[in-house]
């Protein structure tokens, strides 16, 4: 995948917040503010510290107690992750969970792998939690190039926007 780091290239990244709330801790929660977000609700970090200053006052650096493992959202599911979902989703005993298996099912069939956008989109149709789907599937984050955000089309695919949606897995330190 084009955009997928290995850990051991992203354990040595620093990662960054920004907010205009001074803070202890980071907890990733349902948004209050009212305000859209692009990869659903979580905590926001980037490896860029430009890119967090612009979000608020402080501006926090960001460690990760667990390797990152992002769902890609503007990118395609791996095949062989597509199928773990399948069978988990089919093996469910949710009606909805199980009939997006069936669906994950017939796309593999047909080559047409979905990307992490598409996943979210179903679940999100279904009212299902997807946030905590994704964390049942060993993901800790959703993430995507920031040069596909509007107010940052110029910057390069190494600037990243990831929404941690994993409870406990980050320390923060005012910079």
């Amino acid at each position: 995948m084009k955009y997928l780091k290995e850990y051991n290239e992203f354990k040595n990244d620093t990662f960054y917040h920004g907010s205009n709330i001074k803070l202890d801790t980071l907890k990733p929660m349902p948004n209050s503010s009212g305000e859209s977000k692009f990869l659903g609700h979580g905590v926001y970090i980037s490896n860029n510290k430009d890119i967090s200053e612009h979000y608020g006052e402080y501006t926090y650096s960001v460690t990760l107690s667990e390797p990152l493992n992002s769902l890609q959202y503007l990118d395609e599911i791996p095949l062989d992750k597509l199928r773990e979902m399948q069978t988990k989703f089919q093996e469910s005993d949710d009606y909805d969970l199980s009939y997006i298996g069936d669906e994950i099912e017939e796309a593999i069939e047909d080559d047409d792998l979905w990307w992490g956008k598409s996943l979210i989109s179903k679940l999100d149709r279904y009212e299902l939690n997807s946030k905590q789907i994704l964390v049942d599937l060993d993901y800790n984050a959703i993430e995507a190039p920031v040069n596909k955000m509007n107010q940052f089309r110029n910057r390069p695919d190494s600037d990243r926007n990831i929404c941690i949606i994993k409870d406990d897995i980050l320390s923060i330190y005012l910079v």
